[in-house]
């Protein structure tokens, strides 16, 4: 096929032309980035704040109001200024019961976690509880809950001192848990997960009745109802969640 030629030409005053098959349009970007999902975010932890702190702030829009005997630390974090440091053990992140955890669709649940690795034995080593056990969502090292049902075992969370990338996330009736943007455990549920019925817990299991705690940090959590932000395997986040 003959390459056929195209001219392209300079108008004086008006710059730089270019014919139109070679023109892209469309907005440029201004700042910072930002999440077309956003509006959906239940909840959204940076865990940045004065060293030593107990105070969390939520970022969504829903501006949640969190209790905690975790605190800042400004000494481990993966972006920003600081993270949650949950390092003595039985500490906890938590805000009453909401509709905004309750699922009955596609949801994600995501953070990045750091263990440590002079924790000593720990019985079970829980990220999050959504909801109470029956209903809700408990992921721990063991194996992974919805409803009071397992739908994943043996998930064997790090605990090698380094950060890594955390996300449970349903589309359909496809459960999946992924580390560092690689799924490791898949379950198929379309129940309604209830997690609304009881207080969020980030660190700590709702039924703990031993130890069933987070030793180490978690930084930059993001819940995000009616959207599954992961299918496949992914890239993890190489910044911190937009605010917009």
């Amino acid at each position: 096929m003959p390459f056929r030629r195209t001219s392209v030409r300079a108008s004086k005053g008006s710059g730089f032309y270019l014919p139109k098959a070679f023109r892209v349009t469309g907005s440029r970007s201004t700042g910072s980035p930002t999440d077309p999902n956003f509006s959906s975010v239940s909840l959204l932890l940076h865990m940045d704040g004065s060293n030593g702190s107990t105070t969390f702030t939520d970022s969504s829009t829903n501006a949640l109001t969190m209790t905690s005997t975790a605190v800042v630390t400004t000494a481990q974090y993966k972006f920003g200024t600081g993270s949650a440091d949950f390092q003595s053990g039985s500490k906890v992140i938590e805000t009453p019961a909401s509709s905004l955890f309750n699922f009955p669709g596609d949801f994600t649940v995501e953070m990045w976690a750091r263990w440590s690795t002079t924790a000593g034995a720990i019985f079970y080593r829980t990220l999050f509880t959504l909801g109470n056990y029956t209903d809700g969502i408990l992921f721990r090292d063991d194996q992974m809950y919805v409803n009071n049902n397992v739908v994943a075992s043996n998930l064997g969370l790090d605990d090698d001192n380094n950060w890594h990338h955390y996300a449970v996330a349903r589309s359909g009736s496809s459960l999946k848990a992924f580390k560092d943007g690689t799924a490791f455990a898949t379950a198929t549920t379309s129940a309604t997960i209830n997690s609304g019925s009881a207080s969020m817990q980030l660190g700590r299991s709702q039924h703990a009745t031993g130890s069933e705690y987070w030793i180490g940090q978690i930084d930059d959590l993001r819940i995000t109802k009616g959207v599954a932000r992961y299918t496949a395997n992914f890239t993890p986040p190489t910044a911190a969640f937009p605010d917009s």
